[in-house]
């Protein structure tokens, strides 16, 4: 039976493309409405630290959105965050913002949803949550942050799922912003289960954790690849999107051993180590090459260290299309996810499989999920650029190596659900049928 579903979610696809949470959000809308649900949308636009201030709009139809992206122009509800002095801005955060719970009500109110999908709702936790009182809310844990507050930690021994005075200690948490914010950041898990009736975590090592920290009904629901692997790809069109990225181009480019990072140019995302890695055997490996997919605030930053580290066979391709990221991804021999936060079940790391590559990986958070010594790629240890160059030297050097964990990755993935394998059981749950459990 068709149901109305309306997808909560911070963050406005549109304005944050890269993001893994909103390519999901953007995938279930599409598959619900392919079957036949009736699907909504209502996100945030103006975040501060997303350096926009656009005043408040509460027309509900927004601009045209891409063409992939269409099945949702007439069901998005956008709210703009209005530009306002920072007292206010900070009350309306830690405390209540009224026009945005008072949008949100109408909304709900007019649309009559038979089940709210709550996504990420770290910005205006309590106006959002209320908003949605005496509702059916499910919610989808895209990462850790919701029960370690420090997870984006990027310091040595990392302070995250530590106590608050180990935070205090490293400097990811200060006096002033703990006794802000601290009894959201720390204590929002009892928040959470007031308006919450499930909770949905896409590794079994954060379903684990949040189970350990209290929340109830916890459910393991992986999360799937959505990119569709181009089987053959031809040297004309990865040479000409290298060329409308970068002055750099190898005439034999088949030749090339490529390692790829794709996903937002972040410092917690350790992008800087793999750039260490690779500068410790550029010289060692014939024919190399890396390339950078994505962008962000740290862009800059990677492309100065890239310099002072003399790389020059490296391509910062900025964002993709699904096509042209899918050609790239043939093109590679090995995918890095560096990261120095807990990552939970990276869609790269799907995406990879998707097309036979070997995935070199931190082991932290859900990657150990996805990564299996010598069957799929190798896992590492947090922020060790010389372990990372080790495997990296080895995948690139020896094409039997290579080949077998290609093979290895797209076994572990055809073991996977798809895209609608995954909305079926979405659908199970937004309809409270029995579904497994982490127990």
């Amino acid at each position: 039976m068709p149901m109305k579903v309306l997808l909560v979610h911070e963050n406005n696809p549109d304005e944050v493309q890269v993001g893994g949470a909103e390519r999901y959000l953007v995938d279930i809308a599409a598959e619900l409405t392919k079957i036949g649900h009736d699907v909504h949308l209502f996100a945030l636009s103006g975040h501060r630290h997303h350096h926009k201030h656009i005043q408040v709009d509460r027309a509900i139809d927004g601009p045209a959105i891409p063409k992939a992206e269409k099945y949702i122009s007439k069901n998005r509800f956008i709210f703009h965050i209005s530009n306002t002095n920072r007292l206010i801005y900070h009350f309306r955060r830690i405390i209540f913002y009224f026009d945005m719970h008072n949008e949100l009500r109408r909304l709900i109110k007019r649309i009559k949803p038979d089940v709210i999908h709550l996504h990420n709702n770290y910005e205006y936790l309590i106006t959002i949550l209320v908003a949605l009182r005496g509702q059916k809310v499910i919610q989808t844990v895209h990462d850790y942050v919701i029960i370690y507050p420090t997870a984006m930690c990027i310091r040595k021994n990392s302070c995250a799922g530590q106590s608050v005075i180990k935070a205090l200690h490293h400097g990811c948490v200060s006096y002033k912003k703990l006794a802000a914010t601290g009894w959201l950041r720390y204590n929002r898990r009892f928040i959470d289960r007031c308006f919450v009736s499930q909770f949905i975590a896409p590794s079994k090592d954060l379903a684990i954790r949040l189970t350990k920290r209290g929340y109830g009904n916890v459910i393991y629901l992986p999360n799937f690849s959505s990119l569709t692997s181009i089987k053959k790809t031809d040297e004309i069109s990865t040479s000409s999107i290298i060329k409308s990225r970068s002055k750099f181009l190898t005439p034999t480019l088949k030749k090339l051993r490529v390692v790829l990072y794709v996903g937002q140019l972040v410092t917690h995302k350790g992008v800087d180590i793999l750039l260490r890695a690779y500068a410790l055997i550029e010289s060692q490996v014939k024919d190399i090459a890396l390339w950078i997919v994505g962008d962000g605030p740290a862009e800059n930053d990677l492309k100065v260290l890239s310099e002072e580290l003399g790389l020059y066979k490296i391509v910062f391709f900025g964002r993709l299309n699904h096509s042209d990221l899918s050609t790239i991804y043939n093109q590679v021999h090995v995918v890095v996810i560096p990261s120095l936060w807990f990552e939970n079940a990276p869609l790269v790391a799907y995406e990879a499989m998707a097309h036979g590559r070997a995935i070199l990986a931190t082991r932290i958070g859900g990657l150990p999920e996805l990564v299996t010594d010598a069957k799929n790629g190798y896992l590492f240890e947090r922020g060790n650029s010389t372990e990372l160059a080790q495997h990296m030297r080895k995948i690139l050097t020896d094409d039997a190596l290579a080949q077998s964990l290609s093979k290895g990755s797209r076994e572990k993935l055809a073991a996977m659900d798809t895209l609608s394998d995954h909305v079926q059981r979405l659908v199970q749950i937004y309809a409270g049928k029995p579904f497994p459990s982490t127990g």
